[in-house]
């Protein structure tokens, strides 16, 4: 392939495969490349919420301590070239198109078979190519979605991590935690250290059941690991290791309960880590889309489930905000609503490019409905956006794909995970 554009729409070209939840796709299309998943050290990491900031925080600390770091993430948010990161940095065009091209002619035969891999499977497949032909020190995997059933579960990496158990996806991983519990521990694997965020204990009980039964050592928050506020900006974490006190300044509960599961499995792996070093990559750690206050003051989270609203709303106490909302039609965004709606003012409505972007007039009669004291206005993206710009509290929530649409307006190119 001769370029970026091409190489990236020839991938496009297999969106419609769908989503196919199974290994053996997976398997023969990695095989056919050499299986280059088998020669990466890895850090596996699954979870409802908060495994792409534990990933990212892990990822910038890794690299404050000299180690050459791989990280495959997904869904990206303005650029496909964010979900294969190496020290931080967005794949370059020239890599991208080099390992697209690579993978195209090593698995010709399988890709032009009657039964052809998803547009994921393809890249988790170039994730691994990419990862040992470049010869990371170690890659850190983001599932898709699941784990048992994701095609990123044919690694047997150094450590698994949990970072949540709540509901989303229900109609492919259960309707109950202990079911989703069950597809998320699906990524545990023999002897790999397990470290889990996970607090609900019907849910607990299942993971821990499944490191033992698979022979593994086995760390739970607030059990095994704790974390609580110092004072601002400062967090004390009590991991199996030892007691240190961080300098950390982001805000929300949540995020202090990732910074300790991100510990916790560096300490399991046994690696050395310097308080200075830590206190530097954290300075530098930015994870978009997260409690992420853009430039002209409007605050933008992908929360996209009820869980990871009511983590925002945490921090919404005390204000009347104007909101910006939208969400897929096949999440429970209605609850999602419930969450947020008392501590707002006025809701606009912008739909967004995805096949199932709920229509907004359904979430406007919605509102409507139940919330008769609330402003409720339709409009494109880029007028809501000058709304929010004029209001004294301004947050857009809702949607991962939601959250992308509005960082093209911020950032031309992939955007970057740490701030220089």
């Amino acid at each position: 392939m001769k370029n970026f554009n091409e190489a990236n729409n020839y991938l496009n070209g297999f969106i419609n495969s769908g989503i196919k939840l199974g290994l053996d796709n997976i398997r023969e299309l990695c095989e056919a490349i050499g299986n280059p998943q088998e020669r990466l050290r890895c850090i596996h990491v699954a979870g409802t919420n908060g495994k792409g900031s534990i990933c990212a925080m892990m990822a910038s600390i890794l690299k404050a301590h000299g180690y050459k770091v791989g990280f495959f993430s997904s869904p990206h948010l303005v650029s496909i070239r964010e979900r294969l990161r190496i020290n931080g940095a967005a794949i370059s065009e020239a890599d991208f198109t080099s390992c697209v091209t690579e993978l195209a002619e090593r698995a010709a035969d399988f890709l032009n078979s009657g039964s052809p891999p998803t547009y994921f499977e393809l890249i988790t497949a170039m994730g691994f190519l990419h990862f040992e032909k470049e010869a990371y020190d170690i890659a850190i995997i983001e599932v898709g979605m699941g784990g048992r059933l994701d095609s990123s579960n044919i690694l047997s990496p150094a450590a698994s991590v949990i970072s949540s158990i709540d509901f989303d996806h229900t109609e492919a991983l259960g309707n109950t935690l202990e079911e989703i519990a069950f597809e998320k521990a699906g990524i545990i694997k023999s002897s790999a250290p397990v470290i889990s965020g996970v607090i609900q204990a019907q849910a607990k009980a299942v993971i821990q059941k499944t490191a033992c039964d698979k022979g593994c050592d086995y760390y739970s928050l607030n059990d095994d690991f704790s974390v609580h506020s110092e004072s601002p900006g400062s967090v004390s974490i009590q991991s199996s290791v030892m007691q240190r006190t961080l300098d950390f300044k982001m805000s929300g509960d949540y995020q202090l309960r990732n910074l300790a599961v991100a510990i916790q499995t560096l300490d399991a792996l046994e690696i050395a880590l310097d308080i200075e070093k830590v206190n530097q990559a954290l300075a530098s750690y930015y994870w978009p889309a997260r409690m992420d206050l853009l430039s002209d003051g409007i605050l933008l989270d992908a929360a996209h489930n009820p869980a990871g609203i009511a983590n925002i709303v945490d921090e919404m106490h005390g204000k009347k905000w104007a909101l910006l909302f939208g969400a897929l039609n096949n999440k429970d965004w209605q609850s999602m609503l419930e969450a947020v709606l008392p501590y707002c003012e006025t809701v606009y409505l912008s739909s967004f490019d995805h096949p199932k972007c709920e229509d907004p007039e359904t979430i406007k009669s919605y509102i409507y409905e139940n919330y008769h004291e609330i402003s409720v206005q339709i409009c494109e993206l880029d007028d809501t956006l000058v709304e929010l710009r004029e209001a004294n509290n301004s947050i857009i929530l809702g949607s991962l794909y939601l959250a992308g649409e509005v960082l093209k307006r911020y950032y031309e190119g992939p955007i970057p995970i740490e701030i220089s």
